[in-house]
C-alpha cells in the first residue's frame, strides 16, 4: 500500500509538471504571436505614432513628438545637420550627430543620416524597407518586448521623381554611454578592487540580454561590442542597450546556426582581451544557456559550433581586408 500510494503521488506530480510546461509553453506561443500583430501599428496612424508629408518628405514620428517633427523637420530634413553640437559618426554610407532639439529640455537628439552609396539603393527601396524605417521598426519591436534600446522618435524620407533620395532617423542621446568594449577596457585599466566583479556583472547582465532577444525570436545580425551601449550613473550598476538595429530581423523560428552565428560575432570583439578569460565566456554560456532551470547539457557542442564561427569570422574578415571590431 505504501509503495502504491508513493506511486500515486508520483504520477500526479509529474502530471502537474506536465500540465505546467505546456502551460508556459502555450503562454509564451501567445506573446510571440501578440509581438507579431503588434508591428503593423508602427507604420500607421494612431494614438501613439502620426504619419505626417509634405511636398517631398514622409515622415513618421511618435505622438508626442510629431508636432516637433512637422514643425522642425518635414520642410528641411537638413536643417539638424547644418549646425550639429556634435559629429559622432562621418562616413560614405551615414552620418550621425548629436543636436540640440528647440524647445525642448533634454540630454539631446541622436539625429542619423542614411546615404544611398549605389544608384540601385534607390530601386531597391522601392520593394524593400529603407535601413532608416527598418531601425524605427525594430527598436519599437525590441522596446514592446522589454529589451533596452533607445526609443525611435521619427523617422523622414525624402523622395524625388518617386524615389527615395534621403533617409533620417531620431533617436534621443543616452549620457554617460560609451561602448561595450570601451567599458571593459576601462575596467581592466583601473585599479578598483572590485573590478573582477564589476566585469563578472557585465557578462551577466550581456548574456541575460542576449538570450532574452533570442527567447524572443530576434536576431542582431550585427551583435557586436560597438553595437552595446553601457550606461553608468553615479554607483549604480551599468546598463546595456542595443543599438544600430539595421541588421535586426525577426524569424518565426529563430534556428540555432542564427544563435550561434550572433554569439560568435560578440566573442569576435573580445578575441584575445586580457579582460575576458575563457572562464568569464564560460560563466556568459551558462547564463546564456539557463543552466538552473534547463540544465548545462549540451554546453560543450554550443562552445566548439561558437569556435568554429568565429575561426570563420575571422577568416572571412581577412579575405575581405575588413577590420576586427
Amino acid at each position: 500500500r505504501y509503495v502504491a500510494l508513493r506511486w500515486g503521488d508520483d504520477l500526479h506530480t509529474r502530471r502537474r509538471r506536465l500540465q505546467a510546461r505546456e502551460r508556459e509553453r502555450l503562454t509564451w506561443r501567445s506573446c510571440l504571436r501578440y509581438w507579431r500583430r503588434r508591428d503593423g501599428r508602427y507604420l500607421t496612424s494612431n494614438r501613439h505614432f502620426r504619419r505626417l508629408s509634405a511636398s517631398r518628405c514622409a515622415a513618421l514620428a511618435t505622438a508626442d513628438w510629431a508636432d516637433d517633427v512637422q514643425r522642425h523637420l518635414l520642410g528641411n530634413p537638413e536643417l539638424p545637420l547644418n549646425r550639429p553640437e556634435k559629429i559622432l559618426k562621418h562616413s560614405r554610407s551615414s552620418t550621425v550627430a548629436l543636436v540640440r532639439w528647440p524647445g525642448r529640455v533634454t540630454a539631446g537628439i541622436v539625429y542619423k543620416r542614411i546615404n544611398c552609396t549605389q544608384w540601385t539603393d534607390r530601386w531597391q527601396y522601392l520593394v524593400r524597407p529603407t535601413p532608416a524605417l527598418r531601425s524605427w521598426l525594430n527598436g519599437h519591436r525590441l522596446r514592446e518586448c522589454g529589451l533596452p534600446t533607445p526609443r525611435p522618435l521619427a523617422v523622414l524620407h525624402t523622395r524625388r521623381l518617386g524615389l527615395i533620395t534621403g533617409c533620417y532617423l531620431a533617436t534621443p542621446f543616452l549620457p554617460h554611454t560609451c561602448s561595450l568594449r570601451e567599458h571593459v577596457d576601462r575596467l581592466h585599466q583601473c585599479g578598483d578592487p572590485e573590478r573582477q566583479r564589476r566585469i563578472h556583472s557585465l557578462v551577466e547582465q550581456v548574456a541575460r540580454l542576449v538570450r532574452r532577444m533570442h527567447d524572443r525570436h530576434l536576431s542582431h545580425r550585427d551583435l557586436k561590442a560597438a553595437n552595446l551601449l553601457v550606461q553608468t550613473s553615479g554607483s549604480e550598476e551599468a546598463t546595456v542597450h542595443l543599438i544600430d538595429l539595421v541588421g535586426c530581423r525577426r524569424y518565426l523560428y529563430l534556428s540555432r546556426s542564427r544563435r550561434v552565428a550572433d554569439l560568435a560575432r560578440l566573442n569576435v570583439s573580445f578575441l584575445n582581451h586580457p579582460a575576458i578569460t575563457p572562464a568569464d565566456k564560460l560563466r556568459f554560456l551558462r547564463i546564456y544557456m539557463a543552466w538552473g532551470l534547463r540544465g548545462k547539457r549540451g554546453w560543450k557542442r554550443w562552445w566548439r559550433e561558437i569556435e568554429k564561427a568565429t575561426v570563420k569570422k575571422l577568416l572571412r574578415n581577412r579575405k575581405r581586408n575588413r577590420p576586427i571590431s
